[in-house]
């Protein structure tokens, strides 16, 4: 290794050392915040879609409760139902 003799030289030497160890320093840190930030941000989107599906089959469910309940209520259906008559509850469906 050279050795410097004058003090400008050394104390160049000596900023260009502190600086380079800082950006390493701030781009190791910034790295790991961009890492967490992205993390959460996709856990957010994640659990966004999640509640999308789950709503999407909560109203899909209550659309099947609601046309079997329109259904069932039918007077045909109703009539069929007491008899045990499977075949007039099949002829009913292929009417509609």
């Amino acid at each position: 290794m050279p050795k410097f003799k004058t003090i400008s030289a050394r104390l160049i030497l000596t900023i260009s050392a502190i600086i380079a160890v800082t950006c390493g320093v701030l781009g190791s840190f910034s790295i790991v915040q961009q890492r967490s930030l992205t993390r959460l941000a996709l856990d957010q989107q994640l659990r966004l879609q999640y509640d999308s599906v789950m709503a999407s089959f909560d109203y899909e469910g209550r659309a099947a409760l609601a046309a079997g309940a329109v259904m069932a209520a039918l007077p045909p259906v109703a009539t069929a139902i007491e008899r045990g008559d499977r075949d007039s509850l099949l002829a009913a469906r292929g009417q509609g």
